[in-house]
């Protein structure tokens, strides 16, 4: 009778221990989830999203190609993308790829928000594009002088560099496009 009674007591006392185990890893959350479309962790994303009646992202998940969110009936969603569609800035926050060229301080000109590090010339002796990446960088000059771009939406055009053809340099989420646009004269 005494081995029954010390095994009864052991399993007490295993699934005692076992159930503060449970207990602890589900914590309540800390307060009322926000209806803003992100949050920190699964758990508050779940309910923010059944809520809000809305999909919510799960922040920890987020990179540059792809992200999960919670779904207002309580599932995961997965989303990948085989191109960037966000990056992450200086402070850790993450921002949606901008390919839209804009001058910098520095005088060149920059995609809003990209993977890539890159830089256009605005015209000049400067180098007509500048990458960095991982430590490394590189340059691509041009034999002589550009002129001012034109600017429009991820692409700065030189006009005439060569008779008849302009030079023609494009952003992308990873690294950059240039192309020669022949014009015809007739």
């Amino acid at each position: 009778m005494r081995t029954g009674l010390a095994a009864v007591l052991a399993a007490a006392v295993a699934a005692s221990s076992l159930s503060v185990v449970i207990t602890s890893a589900m914590p309540a959350p800390a307060a009322t989830p926000s209806c803003d479309g992100t949050e920190s962790s699964e758990q508050r994303a779940i309910a923010a999203a059944v809520l809000c009646d809305q999909p919510v992202v799960i922040e920890s998940t987020l990179s540059e190609y792809a992200q999960v969110l919670a779904q207002p009936d309580g599932r995961l969603r997965f989303e990948s993308a085989v191109e960037p569609q966000r990056t992450r800035r200086a402070d850790g926050s993450w921002v949606d790829v901008d390919l839209t060229l804009r001058l910098g301080v520095d005088g060149l000109l920059r995609p809003a928000a990209s993977v890539a590090d890159v830089a256009f010339s605005n015209g000049g002796d400067k180098p007509l594009v500048e990458l960095r990446r991982g430590g490394q960088s590189m340059a691509l000059s041009w034999p002589g002088s550009l002129p001012t771009p034109t600017v429009s939406g991820d692409s700065a055009t030189y006009a005439e560099v060569f008779p008849d053809a302009d030079l023609v340099v494009r952003a992308s989420s990873l690294i950059f496009n240039l192309w020669s646009v022949c014009i015809d004269p007739g």
